[in-house]
């Protein structure tokens, strides 16, 4: 019995030393980790194309048209598009991945410029020896508009400090971060969770803890191209489908006659 509650023990002690990346997603970016030079995607790409997506669209009302959603959105999933929330949600896909610190190397977060013209290993072995996350962050974004990717490009490389991360796990320090992360190298708290920690003290301090929006802020439409992912014609045939609405005096007058 004594022994059983050792061994218990242990596995409770070397599980608590375990770092743990969790990841959650919407829509079609991607999440990518490096294993010992291997692609492991920690993501699920929520496109019209997605049988299971599909069948959870007609479910809830809705049709895929043209791989799109009622033929207007690319994504089955997204945080925003308020006027389509009956069938577009903003339930994410999430992963829970222990860290290895001698075989994981570094993270790849793309949006669907960089993955509809490169497939996830091939990213992989573009940067897998380019030590520097912003050099590594441009040569993706070069290969992909020399493949002539036609839609919006943004790409992040985070590259693990295995070091760190070793040594957190055998309990010789505490903190854990990346490369280049100054605060986790000396055992201090990062710049991120700083201002967080100010912005929270001086709410407290003055009492003015805000759990609402102000009725004077309003929100305007910004005037951008939204790119492919968006069906400009099914929104325009949608939009002179509705009957224009008279003006509230005129609905007055009619009344009143």
């Amino acid at each position: 019995a004594d022994s059983t509650q050792s061994s218990a023990a242990k596995l409770r002690e070397a599980a608590s030393r375990q770092r743990v990346l969790y990841t959650a997603n919407v829509g079609d970016a991607r999440i990518v980790l490096c294993r010992n030079g291997k692609a492991l995607r920690l993501s699920y790409d929520h496109k019209g194309s997605d049988e299971n997506e599909g069948k959870r669209i007609a479910g809830a009302g809705g049709l895929i048209l043209n791989n799109r959603v009622n033929g207007v959105l690319a994504v089955t999933r997204a945080l925003g598009d308020t006027y389509m929330k009956d069938l577009i949600t903003g339930h994410p896909y999430t992963t829970e991945t222990v860290i290895q610190p001698d075989i994981d190397e570094f993270l790849i977060l793309a949006c669907d410029g960089l993955w509809d013209v490169c497939s996830d290993q091939e990213a992989v072995d573009l940067i897998r020896n380019i030590k520097d996350p912003q050099a590594a962050s441009k040569t993706l974004v070069d290969y992909a508009l020399n493949r002539f990717s036609t839609d919006n490009l943004t790409v992040m490389i985070v590259r693990f400090d295995n070091q760190a991360v070793q040594q957190t796990v055998e309990r010789k320090v505490e903190p854990i971060g990346v490369d280049g992360d100054p605060a986790a190298q000396r055992g201090g708290v990062s710049e991120a969770d700083a201002i967080i920690a100010e912005q929270r003290q001086k709410l407290a301090d003055s009492g003015e803890l805000l759990d609402r929006v102000p009725s004077d802020i309003h929100e305007e439409e910004e005037q951008v191209d939204p790119g492919p992912e968006l069906n400009i014609e099914a929104v325009e045939a949608a939009r002179k489908d509705r009957k224009p609405q008279p003006p509230a005096e005129e609905v007055a007058r009619a009344q009143q006659s």
